[in-house]
């Protein structure tokens, strides 16, 4: 069975649709440990938006990278 790289990020509730097609090539390619950082990232940028937080946790897209 091949992996869903796609499939992981989206159920970890980061968006992957406003991703080129050239982004989603690349990204269906990440290995699970890669998909794993990601979240982290994600997830980590996402609690240190808390209420009356001066920073905000979203999804960055740069260039094909997804923070």
């Amino acid at each position: 069975m091949t992996y869903d790289a796609l499939g992981a990020l989206e159920a970890a509730g980061i968006p992957v649709a406003g991703l080129s097609d050239a982004q989603r090539a690349v990204v269906s390619e990440l290995s699970p440990d890669e998909i794993e950082l990601v979240t982290k990232i994600n997830r980590r940028l996402g609690e240190a938006g808390g209420p009356g937080e001066d920073v905000e946790g979203h999804m960055l897209v740069v260039g094909a990278g997804i923070f």
